[in-house]
């Protein structure tokens, strides 16, 4: 006969792949061993109790020849007797086999033990529940807007921080703060901003990739996308094409921009004081560039590191793969505080 038994008094375990086994300490394997065994005593309990309760009505079914259930007899109620309760349908749909189970775990117990000494016990890794993320109601999950925006401030205080290194963004903190910004968003014009070639078509392309790196690794729809000719794919670069314009022009233009704190665009060329002025050069190639940067790097992570991967068990040629070919995409995991050479696909 088999019991079924609550799910509270259950606990799923899925056990780790063959070729990659999980080596225990012998005095931590043993208690994992035995709060396991605990479990599935517990469990065992708990179906001894409900066969308890059961057997007398198993003894008069027998007692009167024998029937094909297990419903309890009719029986006429007394005219001041309370109604008898029937029986849970947990009990009499047998779902679990304890004692099955139990065997398992036994063998298993069994098998590690006689395992050659000298050699590393595995054991199965307690996995548990894992939480479930904010549903649309269709079935796919939302945007992750806190991680994102969390990951797109940090960002911006590191460039922030880095400008205050610079003697002409701190000469620039002093004086009225919204009169300075406003005059300096007013100056915004032309395409030469006086910038280094590296700096206008090098540095801030990576910088747009980065930013659309950001929306990517928090938009369910998009984060396991990997480059093909599919409209999910194009769609998911073009969301991340719009971050990186809104990205871009809050840190050029913005209340916390370059225009706001450094003042940039506030001292035009013409005033003599050979400070460059705030252009449309920044504003465009940061988002445009930057989205070309970031495709180069998925048909790269698709072509060349998917062909590392599949050759090579080496770790470390693996890492500096992914790290070497998407350096972008390395810093935004940076920023959720992953590994650079982390991937969302697995």
């Amino acid at each position: 006969m088999t019991i079924a038994i609550n799910k509270s008094s259950l606990v799923k375990f899925r056990a780790r792949p063959p070729d990659k086994p999980q080596i225990c300490g012998g005095s931590f394997t043993l208690i994992r061993y035995i709060r396991m065994l605990a479990i599935i005593l517990a469990a065992s309990l708990n179906a001894s109790a409900q066969v308890s309760a059961m057997l007398p009505i198993l003894d008069e079914t027998e007692a009167g020849g024998g029937v094909k259930s297990l419903a309890p007899p009719t029986v006429a109620p007394a005219a001041d007797a309370e109604a008898p309760t029937p029986l849970s349908p947990a009990i009499i749909n047998i779902r679990v086999s304890v004692s099955r189970a139990r065997d398992l775990a036994a063998a298993t117990v069994i098998a590690q033990m006689q395992q050659a000494p000298g050699r590393a016990m595995t054991c199965p890794r307690l996995i548990p529940a894992q939480p479930t993320r904010p549903s649309n109601g269709n079935g796919h999950e939302k945007f992750r807007w806190g991680p994102a925006l969390t990951q797109s401030f940090l960002f911006l205080g590191i460039q922030h921080g880095f400008a205050m290194t610079q003697s002409k963004t701190r000469r620039e903190l002093d004086g009225p703060f919204f009169k300075d910004w406003f005059e300096s968003v007013s100056n915004l014009g032309g395409w030469a901003d006086g910038g280094r070639f590296f700096t206008n078509y090098i540095s801030h392309p990576m910088g747009g990739a980065l930013y659309g790196y950001i929306q990517i690794q928090n938009d369910p729809k998009g984060m396991k996308r990997e480059f093909g000719r599919d409209h999910g794919y194009w769609m998911s670069r073009l969301k991340a094409l719009g971050w990186s314009a809104v990205y871009s022009t809050q840190f050029e233009l913005g209340p916390i921009s370059q225009a706001a704190i450094g003042n940039v665009g506030l001292h035009t060329p013409h005033t003599g004081t050979g400070k460059r002025k705030l252009s449309y050069v920044d504003l465009v190639v940061t988002p445009t560039l930057g989205s070309a940067w970031l495709v180069t790097e998925d048909i790269l992570d698709r072509y060349i590191t998917r062909w590392v991967e599949g050759r090579t068990n080496n770790r470390v040629l693996i890492w500096a793969a992914r790290v070497g070919l998407n350096p972008m995409r390395g810093g935004a995991n940076l920023l959720r505080f992953k590994a650079p050479w982390h991937r969302d696909r697995y």
